[in-house]
């Protein structure tokens, strides 16, 4: 048996290897799905995804409560209360998988009003297909919830990124011979479904035999749904708000102009999960310090750990994004094909301004800790309603081009004017020192692509695999060592040095 403590550091191992993982499956195997598919199947498969993903907000947000309500539970050592809990959420969830159901059908009697009538007769049949199996699936799904929140809730890290994992791996080593054969978008839908019953029906498995979950449905306390409510608010807030952007555009693309700028869409999207995945990576470690400096009133070192992290997240994703500026194009041309270049226009169109609030996103913790992330949520929702409409309008304008300007357009406008002015007037955080740090590295930065963007352009001319791959090679090498010398502070080359350090000591190295 593994103890909470080995399961916290397994499951944060696991979790890392997940997105390593899938982030290599999504580029690897992404342009046979294309190939595979075809443009306008791709773009249904994508279209009728992001429908079902409006519907996914049935879960409320209860999934966090779950996990919060059964762990204050479990140190009080209530079990009979936790068996009261878990047949509350029962219960809900229940009620939730039949409010989808019900949702389900209503929107399949008039399936053609709310896919519109970009789609073919043959296009919309598949996707009422798919449609039908996925909200049977969002249903199932809704009311076997509670068993995977409480493996979370238990701590049981290890058995949850596991799950993850199989489901990574397994699928395209399943599609990959139907895909062969011939299957199209519904078996693809099929298989994913089925790999997710799977995945729940283990989860509740193990809830049962391993756990000993108990679930009663006697003597339960209502008067409990007001605080779990209150909780899940804002968590739901938040998911309603991310609902809008990505899942949105796809849709309204679907809706006004067709599958084809569904794909180019989604792919353009894809690159920009792997960026915003970047600066996820070092924050939940500082929660318990940033905590205690809030608790000890000391805004000026919270600022400090702000600026100094904010120029760390910069200069990676600086790293990142020059490099896509430069290749990205070429990449998306060899790796997906050259009817989907528009989807490097996307995926630029969204990362440039987002690397603001991306590296800012130490704020986040930091609003966490003093309790003030109310206003962060309502702002993002009142951008993400605008970013909807200004969607729809552009959309009709420039095809797939337009939602990727709404959605730069929001960010510019929500996340780094309103929210800057808030974290600097409100949290008190240094913000003009924030931009008196990035504003240099991003000249530099800029000045080093376009010295090399020359030398490039003279160089390579014939686009191949190989010639990407030592471009990209050289560039890293060379934009490394100018930033180590010229970018970078001694307390970031302290902070590499030392992880090559530990890295070298542990390999028995001197």
């Amino acid at each position: 048996m593994i103890d909470n403590s080995k399961q916290r550091k397994l499951g944060a191992i696991l979790s890392y290897l997940n997105i390593l993982i899938a982030t290599a499956v999504g580029i690897l195997y992404t342009p046979f799905l294309l190939r595979a598919l075809g443009q306008s199947e791709y773009g249904l498969y994508s279209l009728i995804l992001a429908l079902m993903s409006f519907l996914a907000i049935l879960d409320l947000g209860f999934g966090n409560s779950i996990v919060r309500f059964n762990a204050k539970l479990r140190a009080l050592k209530d079990d009979q209360g936790i068996a009261r809990l878990n047949g509350l959420f029962v219960i809900l969830y229940s009620a939730m998988a039949i409010i989808a159901l019900g949702i389900g059908y209503f929107i399949y009697q008039d399936f053609d009003v709310f896919i519109g009538d970009s789609l073919t007769a043959d296009e919309a049949a598949r996707a009422k297909i798919m449609f039908t199996i996925l909200i049977v699936n969002l249903a199932f799904t809704l009311f076997m919830s509670i068993y995977n929140s409480l493996l979370i809730a238990y701590e049981k890290f290890v058995i949850v990124q596991t799950f993850a994992l199989f489901r990574t791996l397994l699928m395209p080593i399943i599609m990959t011979p139907l895909l062969l054969f011939g299957y199209g978008s519904i078996a693809l839908v099929v298989v994913n479904v089925s790999l997710n019953v799977i995945v729940l029906l283990g989860a509740a498995m193990y809830c049962y035999t391993n756990l000993k979950v108990k679930i009663t449905f006697t003597g339960l306390d209502y008067g409990l749904f007001k605080d779990i409510s209150t909780y899940s608010f804002f968590i739901l807030l938040n998911i309603l708000v991310d609902k809008l952007y990505a899942p949105t555009s796809q849709y309204i693309l679907g809706v006004t102009t067709g599958t084809t700028a569904v794909a180019v869409y989604a792919i353009g999207i894809q690159f920009t999960t792997y960026f915003t995945m970047l600066s996820t990576s070092i924050n939940s470690v500082f929660l318990p310090k940033i905590t205690q400096l809030v608790v000890e009133e000391k805004f000026k070192e919270i600022s400090n750990v702000f600026i100094k992290t904010g120029r760390i997240q910069f200069i990676i994703l600086a790293f990142v994004l020059s490099g896509f500026i430069l290749f990205g194009q070429e990449f998306i041309k060899l790796w997906a094909g050259p009817e989907y270049v528009n989807s490097y226009i996307i995926a630029l169109i969204i990362m440039v301004p987002s690397i603001i609030p991306l590296s800012q996103n130490m704020a986040i913790v930091i609003l966490q800790a003093r309790n003030q992330l109310k206003f962060r949520v309502l702002v993002y929702l009142i951008i993400a309603i605008v970013s909807v409409g200004l969607s729809y309008y552009l959309s009709n304008l420039w095809l797939e081009i337009g939602p990727a300007i709404s959605v730069a357009t929001a960010t510019l406008l929500g996340q780094i004017l309103i929210m800057n002015y808030y974290y600097f007037k409100k949290v008190q955080l240094d913000i003009p020192q924030y931009w008196k740090q990035v504003l240099p590295i991003t000249c530099r930065m800029a000045l080093m692509m376009g010295v090399f963007y020359m030398f490039y352009r003279m160089i390579i001319v014939e686009y191949s695999w190989g010639n990407l791959a030592l471009s990209v090679f050289v560039y890293s090498l060379i934009t490394f060592f100018y930033m180590y010398k010229r970018i970078m502070n001694d307390y970031e080359r302290g902070l590499f040095s030392g992880v090559i350090k530990r890295v070298y000591l542990k390999r028995g190295l001197k």
